[in-house]
This record gives structure tokens, sequence and C-alpha cells, in this order.
């Protein structure tokens, strides 16, 4: 250790008396529980205790090594400090102490410890700037307590949001099954009242319209209810499914196998372009997230072009991205940011509940991934799968 440490201006030096009393004052220095170390007017180190040698994770060369640019510090946002803003670069810049400020102190081994500094200028008897002093408090300890006080309480917090999810889903699986009963009767009379009205009169064409409007509303409303059903049961499985290595090129086979009909009708080209063709997620899951996304890029096909979808993964950590873009109708922006949500429907040409992108929406930010949509209208959409990538924490 460097044993020239400079004294206070503010005590009295008694003659013979120097060795002792600096000897006295690096006992304590060293035996603090607190890393500390001082730097000459250029910021080079002069000297410091065993608990910096602990805290930084080497030793420094005296009067060779500057603390403003030997060790990487980061705010708690994760933005790097320049050599320049390091508190101990300031302090001997603007000649005062700092306001003490948490921040992360990162080793040479890639460790990390959070600090709390304390730097002060040092000056001799005619106020000349001699260097600097910093104690730096460890917090990491502290910090690691919060931590897992805080993921405790989001614990908690997230268990009971399951238990109202789960009582929520509960409530509408029950309402739904209940509400099957007197619709199916309800339907069963229109029937039998449409019947009975045909054989005394078929010339009340009013009523026969009337009849023919009740149908659709019992039909509309049925097909709700067969949707919250399968929202429920949707969560479930969503619970329940293990993630497992997916082709993506056979489910696209699959789905086109599957919708035959509608892709020999509509004319519509599936290009793909997928050179990692694996993804890590439920395969029942990514099979309801793209065949929803490619139906419906065939349903909402614009009318006046040859309909085409491109479909590509690329990497983009911590994600691969699953891009399905379209030329079709397209939508405008207001109406994007309610496209996820359920019920909504844009297009009335096309049959549905607009519960799909809703589901869409829920199996993939379930999964730790995310969903975006980019649309101009007349010209297409193109939806943004983010997968989140196993292993890696965001």
């Amino acid at each position: 250790m460097n044993s020239e440490f400079p004294t206070s201006p503010d005590v009295p030096i008694v003659e013979g008396d120097i060795e002792n009393r600096e000897h006295f004052f690096l006992q304590i220095l060293e035996n603090l529980s607190d890393a500390f170390y001082t730097c000459d007017a250029f910021g080079k180190i002069t000297f410091y205790n065993q608990t910096a040698v602990d805290l930084w994770g080497r030793n420094p060369s005296l009067g060779v090594d500057k603390w403003c640019g030997s060790w990487k510090l980061f705010d708690l946002d994760g933005n790097a400090l320049s050599p320049e803003a390091s508190p101990m670069a300031l302090a001997l810049k603007e000649g005062n102490a700092l306001q003490e400020k948490e921040l992360i102190l990162e080793r040479p081994d890639g460790t990390r410890r959070y600090i709390i500094p304390h730097p002060r200028p040092i000056y001799d008897d005619g106020g000349k700037l001699l260097g600097a002093s910093n104690l730096l408090t460890d917090i990491t300890e502290q910090k690691k307590k919060e931590l897992r006080l805080i993921n405790s309480e989001l614990y908690e917090k997230n268990e009971e949001l399951k238990k109202k999810n789960q009582d929520l889903d509960n409530f509408i699986y029950i309402a739904s099954h209940d509400l099957k009963v007197p619709i199916s009767n309800i339907e069963g009379l229109i029937t039998t009242l449409s019947e009975m009205i045909n054989e005394e009169n078929a010339a009340k064409e009013t009523l026969n319209e009337v009849l023919h409007m009740m149908k659709l509303s019992i039909d509309r409303f049925s097909n709700t209810i067969n949707e919250l059903t399968t929202i429920t049961k949707v969560q479930q499985d969503i619970e329940e499914e293990i993630p497992e290595k997916v082709d993506i090129l056979e489910l696209i086979e699959d789905i086109k196998l599957i919708n035959g009909d509608l892709i020999a009708n509509s004319g519509v080209f599936i290009h793909t372009d997928i050179k990692d063709m694996q993804v890590s997620f439920s395969r029942k899951n990514l099979k309801s997230i793209l065949h929803n996304l490619i139906t419906n890029a065939i349903k909402y096909r614009s009318p006046e072009r040859i309909p085409e979808i491109h479909i590509s993964l690329e990497q983009k950590a911590p994600y691969k991205v699953l891009k399905i873009k379209d030329n079709g109708l397209g939508l405008e922006e207001d109406k994007q940011k309610k496209l996820f949500s359920m019920f909504k429907r844009f297009h009335d040409h096309v049959e549905g509940t607009g519960v799909g992108l809703y589901l869409v929406k829920r199996i993939i930010t379930n999964a730790g991934g995310k969903i975006e949509v980019e649309s101009i209208p007349a010209i297409g959409s193109t939806f943004s799968v983010y997968f989140k990538e196993s292993g890696i924490e965001l």
C-alpha cells in the first residue's frame, strides 16, 4: 500500500509524531468496512485500502491507474458513464463534494455491484487542490434484499391476478353454458313458429322476414356464447401447453391443406422465406396463431388485385420475429389500435365474431412475446409476431 496519505490541514502536526499519526490513520482506513481511496489532482490513484481491492476485483497500480477510466460505471438505468462523468473526476473538476447517488460498478470479470460514492476534494493549507478522496459504500446485499422483497410482492400479486382471471374464466364458462339452454329453446320455438306460419299462410312475407331477422340474431348470439367458451378454453390451454421446437413450414403446409377450398377459391399465392424453420413454442398455440393470421389475410383480400401473402422469419434478439404480410384491404391507423380488442370487427362483408385476433394476442403475450401490426388502407397489412427465445430474460 502507499504510505503517503495527505493529512488534514486542520490537524496540528507535532514534530517527531508524524510517523505514529500517519500509521494510526492508515490502520483506521485499512480496517474500514467501506472501500476508500485517494487520487492526485490528475486523477491517478495514490492510496487504497483492501476493501477497495475486494470491491474493484483487482489491485490498481499506484500513480498509474486512474479511477476515472479503470472501472466501468453505470447509472441505475443502465447508461454507461464516461470517465469525465465519474464522481471522482467531477469532484476534481468542480472542487467540491458531490451529491451522493447510487451507481453500478462493473468489475473486470463482468460482475456488478451497487455502490454509493462519497467523493471529496483535498486541499493544502493554501487552498491548492491536491487531489480527492472517495468512500464507496457497497449496497449490493441491500439491493438484493429489496429485489427479493419486490419479487415476492410481485409473485403474490401475480398469484392474486391468476386467481381473479380463473374466477372470471369460470364465470364466463358457467354463464355461457347456462345461456345455451334458453338460446336453444328460443331457437326451437322460432323454428316451430316459422313452420306454423308457413303452413297457415305462406303469403305473410312480413312475418317471414321478421322470423328470418330473429333467426339471424339468435345465430349471432349463439356464436358469441360459443366464442366466450372458446376464450376460457384457450386460456386453460395456454397455461397447460409446454413449449417445444416446432417446424413452422410444416404447420403452414397443414394450414394450407385444411383451408384448401378457401385458398383455391381466392387464388391466393403464399410465399415463404424461412431459413431458420423452428420456433420454441406450443405447437397447438402456434398453429392457432398462424391459422388466424393466414386465413384473415385471405378473407380480407382486395378485390382489385390477386391476393399474395409473404411469410418470413428473422432473428431480432431476444426474439424470433414471424412476419405475415398481405396486399389486402388494410386498415386506418385509428382502427389498428383497436384491432386486438375482443369482438372488434371493421369489415362486415366477412363472417366472424372479432375474437380471433384477441386470442392470438392473448396467446403470444402470455408466452412473453408480443404482436404488432402495420397497415395502410388499400395497400395491405403486416403482422409481426415476436416469439421470446427460451432462456433469454428481457
